[in-house]
């Protein structure tokens, strides 16, 4: 069997990015969308179960919309924390397409949350 990975990454305080969004903002954005996918994402994701939580790893059950193609399903998902920089995300079936609109929609909510005083 052939696995692929896909990842993206894109800058977090681009020029011109209001509010900059601080180290420990990021931190407390990246493990909020562990645990709450919908408040990241919710042009797709409805809802978020938490199945199982270690130290640094959870498993995740991801519920997402119906949308042109693409029936409502749930995917189980397992995220990997690395304080204090990185998240990653498996699942099975992910696209570069869909990376790059989870990780820019995540960074954009994150501002909003740091603007509304969510994350410190």
């Amino acid at each position: 069997m052939v696995v692929i990975n896909c990842a993206y990454t894109e800058q977090i305080n681009p020029a011109g990015a209001t509010p900059v969004l601080t180290r420990d903002q990021v931190w407390n954005g990246l493990q909020r969308k562990i645990r709450k996918a919908q408040d990241f994402v919710p042009i797709i994701i409805t809802g978020c179960d938490v199945l199982e939580e270690s130290e640094n790893e959870v498993t995740r059950e991801a519920h997402f919309k119906e949308r042109p193609g693409y029936p409502a399903h749930s995917v189980k998902e397992v995220c990997k924390s690395y304080f204090p920089t990185r998240v990653c995300v498996w699942h099975v079936g992910r696209d570069i397409e869909g990376a790059k609109m989870a990780v820019h929609n995540s960074i954009e909510a994150m501002r909003k949350m740091a603007a509304a005083g969510e994350l410190d």
